[in-house]
């Protein structure tokens, strides 16, 4: 029980101190929607997200979820950091999606490049393919968004 007390108390006291080794800062967008305004499979507008790091060379993770209703048909995401391409996923699926498309993921979970402290812009343009209600240009995309930027080790 003493041990135990003393590892709470470290823990706390590392709160207290406002010391983030444990901890990482993420910004979650919970549902979005991209009306794409291109006529194309490349949609545009991107979705953009702001994020902050402070630590010299600090990693980035992303987490990209399917929502239902989003979209219908085959996409992949072109991941932009300060509009620099950095990531290009292979092709996501949708739910409710018919054979050969749902075996389709529907989450993309990939690290972006190693960033330097300040304030930084994720951008993400969908790029669709013929399927479902795609019959040769994206009309809208979306789903929920997590960026994770992780402590350093």
């Amino acid at each position: 029980m003493k041990t135990n007390l003393s590892i709470l108390s470290l823990f706390a006291a590392l709160l207290v101190n406002g010391s983030s080794v444990l901890a990482a800062n993420t910004t979650t967008v919970p549902h979005f929607e991209v009306a794409c305004a291109s006529g194309i499979q490349l949609c545009e507008p991107p979705f953009s997200v702001s994020i902050k790091t402070t630590k010299p060379l600090q990693a980035v993770q992303l987490k990209y979820d399917i929502l239902a209703n989003r979209h219908c048909s085959p996409i992949r995401l072109h991941i932009f950091v300060d509009g620099k391409l950095v990531k290009t996923t292979g092709f996501l699926g949708w739910i409710s999606a018919e054979p050969p498309f749902d075996t389709l993921p529907l989450t993309a979970d990939l690290p972006l490049p190693l960033v330097k402290p300040g304030i930084h812009v994720v951008s993400i343009n969908a790029e669709g393919r013929s399927g479902g209600c795609n019959s040769g240009q994206l009309s809208a995309w979306g789903g929920s968004l997590q960026l994770t930027v992780l402590p350093q080790p």
